[in-house]
């Protein structure tokens, strides 16, 4: 049989996209993987929009206050949808049986 040569292809070493602009001993250390800081500093003061928005609270009002409450029916129901009768069922099956004897 023939030898066969098996070449690999390596990158030639660039100061382009391959190569960090921070050392590897100092990335863990950095707040960003640029090494740049993120946001404003705290001395800076707020831009007009920053300030606009931080001066309005939020008008919203959950879904659930909403849509959560009675669902028609009729006036004698409770807010689970059950009337009296349905309401002593379930709080029978709901009820404990007895106290169990734990180890015999």
């Amino acid at each position: 049989m023939a030898k066969r040569i098996v070449r690999v292809r390596q990158h030639p070493a660039t100061e382009f996209a391959n190569q960090s602009e921070v050392n590897e001993a100092d990335a863990p250390a950095l707040g960003s993987a640029s090494g740049r800081e993120e946001g404003r500093s705290e001395d800076e003061p707020l831009s007009d929009f920053e300030a606009e928005v931080l001066d309005h609270e939020a008008g919203a009002q959950p879904l659930s206050e909403i849509t959560g409450g009675p669902q028609g029916g009729t006036p004698d129901e409770d807010k689970d949808g059950l009337n009296e009768v349905e309401r002593a069922l379930r709080d029978a099956a709901e009820a404990p049986v007895g106290q169990r004897e734990v180890g015999k």
